[in-house]
């Protein structure tokens, strides 16, 4: 069986021989929507990946998301919620609270590669109305 690193190499490099680079942010995820809270449940192995170097790095893989989902990019970068909830369990989750008028919230997890190496992922973004 081929990794599925291995089919998306293939992919994107048959796109870039065609001078055409095409990216495809196809992450399985389960969307969820009520009176009161919009969600994102990313499933499988590969989560989309964030890139937590800096902030500038983070938001703009944040954003990439936001886009494949279909939905407004955010604007500016918060911190993580344990740096004013003093919970550890909110060291994963960011909150903005005034994304169009609502609060967006961000699960980060960690999740294995196909080399059985770890990355930092999204695991879930919700929007509470």
């Amino acid at each position: 069986m081929k990794k599925p690193w291995f089919i998306l190499f293939v992919l994107l490099s048959l796109a870039a021989c065609n001078n055409k680079v095409e990216t495809a942010y196809d992450y399985a995820h389960h969307h969820i929507a009520t009176d009161t809270v919009e969600k994102w449940i990313f499933l499988q192995d590969y989560k989309p990946p964030l890139d937590i170097t800096n902030d500038s790095t983070f938001l703009r893989s944040i954003n990439v998301i936001l886009d494949s989902i279909g939905i407004d990019r955010l604007k500016y970068m918060v911190e993580n919620k344990k740096s004013f909830t003093k919970k550890r369990k909110d060291r994963k989750t960011y909150q903005w609270d005034d994304y169009n008028g609502k609060t967006l919230i961000l699960e980060r997890t960690n999740a294995l590669d196909a080399n059985e190496d770890w990355y930092d992922c999204i695991d879930q973004i919700a929007i509470y109305k």
